[in-house]
């Protein structure tokens, strides 16, 4: 999801839980344990905003280069101000968004600037941030973010698999042992942390080997809950050219698996796991 496509979907996401009628669950909507805030109180009126667009890494499978342009970032203090009008008609609620939102920078301020300037604004009581990429949590973040009383404990950190070689492909500037020294950082940083990531399974060349990569890291990690996604061309994008698919069949099969390991070790049977199961 792009930024700005968050803004359509608040209505959404006060919604009810959502089921097929003979399958698994299709996505969760009700209010989770990792979505609570212990330092914030209850959740008041929400808002999304944007504070970054466009996207420097040019994953092979993402769309978000061609449509959005390069990364830029708004200043800060414009972003303050929209918070500040927004808390006083009511809003107690807000989420950063931004493809890479930790990677924002203004020319001046980065996000652990933005994280304090933001969670001061008086009125907000909860602050989060959404979709942050791994490598970009800087020392000054880790700090602000437990200093900063509005931030939730929670981060969303999508991993995408935990197979090195399909990383490569997706052109991820990420690799599963640094993925576990910024999980590490983050939980050693924030006491009481709640992890949510993304997962796709059926990237183009994934063996079995790099799916059972991809669940032992699942394992590893015990995340709180996961948006699992099978892989689909997306015309535009550089994986078009990719031309060794997994069968549909299988992608099926080991989402199946992947979920079935996230509600085990994760505990996200209590919270309810996540899956697309197009």
């Amino acid at each position: 999801m792009v930024p700005d496509a968050a803004r359509r979907v608040t209505s959404f996401t006060t919604s009810a839980n959502l089921r097929l009628r003979s399958g698994p669950r299709v996505i969760g909507t009700m209010q989770k344990v990792h979505e609570t805030c212990r330092r914030c109180g209850p959740m008041g009126r929400p808002a999304f905003v944007t504070v970054q667009r466009g996207c420097d890494i040019g994953g092979t499978f993402c769309i978000v280069p061609m449509t959005r342009g390069p990364e830029r970032s708004r200043k800060l203090a414009d972003v303050v101000n929209e918070v500040t009008r927004l808390a006083a008609s009511g809003t107690t609620e807000v989420t950063l968004l931004g493809q890479t939102v930790n990677s924002y920078h203004d020319g001046t301020h980065d996000f652990a600037d933005l994280l304090r300037a933001v969670g001061a604004v008086p009125g907000l009581r909860r602050l989060r941030f959404t979709s942050p990429y791994p490598t970009d949590f800087t020392e000054r973040v880790l700090d602000a973010m437990p200093q900063t009383p509005a931030v939730c404990e929670h981060v969303h950190l999508p991993m995408q698999s935990g197979s090195s070689r399909v990383l490569k492909r997706i052109a991820a500037a990420l690799r599963p042992c640094r993925f576990l020294e910024v999980v590490a950082a983050l939980r050693g940083a924030v006491s009481g942390l709640a992890l949510t990531t993304d997962i796709i399974v059926g990237f183009a060349g994934g063996t079995e080997d790099d799916f059972q990569e991809t669940l032992s890291l699942v394992e590893e990690v015990a995340f709180d809950d996961a948006y699992t996604f099978k892989y689909s061309v997306r015309e535009g994008t550089p994986a078009v050219r990719l031309k060794d698919h997994v069968a549909r069949e299988v992608k099926t099969e080991r989402l199946g698996r992947l979920i079935a390991v996230v509600a085990a070790d994760g505990g996200a049977e209590e919270h309810g796991a996540r899956g697309h199961y197009a």
